[in-house]
């Protein structure tokens, strides 16, 4: 009688242990799944930043400006909404400050002068991204796709 309680006791003890695996598996999938998606969201956050820096010299309205800022901060959001203790939370949000206050200021209107034929392609390399990032469906913020494609054709 005493050999079978042993088996059960080793039996349960398996079975339990299976368990624990299989909980702390899932646990580290759903881990693994929130970094994806919040290194997807960084990326997106990363160009929209570079796109905000190379129409600098771009004369673009302030509305897509607005738009592209409320994107950034958006991002964040939605950063901090997956993972409460993201590590880089805070960097992301001095980073956006910077880039706010960056935007801040229009630049003079000399600046929007074309110089030389490198000047010209670059700012029509960073208003083919501006188009390109417009014309993209996933937008955190909220934005009517009517008005997208108003500031498309504008």
């Amino acid at each position: 009688m005493e050999d079978y309680l042993i088996f059960a006791a080793i039996g349960g003890l398996i079975l339990l242990t299976l368990f624990v695996n299989s909980v702390a598996e899932a646990w580290e999938q759903k881990q693994r799944e929130k970094r994806l998606k919040i290194l997807a969201i960084k990326r997106g956050l990363d160009n929209i930043s570079d796109l905000l820096e190379r129409l600098q010299g771009c004369n673009i309205g302030e509305e897509i400006r607005e738009l592209l800022l409320n994107e950034i901060i958006a991002r964040i959001e939605m950063i901090q909404r997956i993972d409460r203790n993201f590590h880089g939370v805070e960097a992301l949000i001095e980073e956006a400050g910077d880039v706010q206050e960056k935007n801040k200021t229009p630049p003079p209107p000399d600046n929007y002068t074309i110089k030389d034929e490198k000047d010209f392609n670059s700012k029509i390399r960073a208003i083919g991204l501006l188009i390109r990032q417009l014309n993209t469906g996933f937008w955190y913020s909220k934005v009517k796709p009517q008005k997208l494609n108003e500031y498309i054709k504008s």
